[in-house]
């Protein structure tokens, strides 16, 4: 368990940099971040109130997507540096994200959802999961602080908080049942 882990880590630490191999006793390849999608996905509460959102990030930019039960309210892209894009990896290292089991299920409704894909230079998915947040702890199947990394792209977001639209309300839209 402990190799394991350590290999894990060891992954992770690596798989920002370009070219350098991980470790990965049942396929060595060549890991280097290409892109991180983060898509959250809000409660269901009346549409006035409910902002979703993905967040993809690559080395270029940022694509921001918000919605309001599929009324798309922002789509725009933000362009980063390589230099942004790095120290979002390093973030992401910090992180410590890594897919796990699913040992909290408490059967909650209501809550939020979190998601996270890593793609790697080829565009295969290197990591994939999601945390649930619903009374008082997230479950799902990553484990680290998706939380944490999450807030980190949204820093290199310029007024994030004005893409969500909070102040938009259409009429013409029912409320969530």
């Amino acid at each position: 368990m402990k190799l394991t882990l350590f290999l894990l880590v060891s992954a992770l630490i690596m798989a920002c940099s370009n070219g350098q191999k991980r470790d990965n006793p049942v396929n060595e390849t060549e890991v280097s971040i290409s892109k991180f999608v983060y898509e959250f996905t809000d409660s269901s509460v009346p549409p006035e109130y409910h902002r979703s959102y993905v967040l993809t990030v690559t080395k270029k930019e940022i694509h921001v997507v918000v919605d309001s039960y599929g009324n798309v309210l922002t789509d725009t892209t933000i362009e980063i540096s390589e230099e942004d894009f790095s120290g979002l990896c390093r973030s992401f290292e910090k992180a410590k994200i890594e897919e796990c089991d699913d040992p909290n299920r408490n059967d909650c409704d209501g809550g939020t959802m979190h998601e996270l894909e890593v793609f790697d230079k080829s565009g295969e998915k290197y990591i994939e999961g999601y945390m649930y947040w619903c009374a008082t702890e997230p479950e799902g199947t990553l484990c680290g602080d998706l939380f944490g990394f999450a807030d980190e792209i949204k820093k290199m977001i310029p007024d994030f908080t004005a893409l969500l639209k909070e102040d938009y309300f259409d009429e013409n839209e029912e409320s969530a049942e």
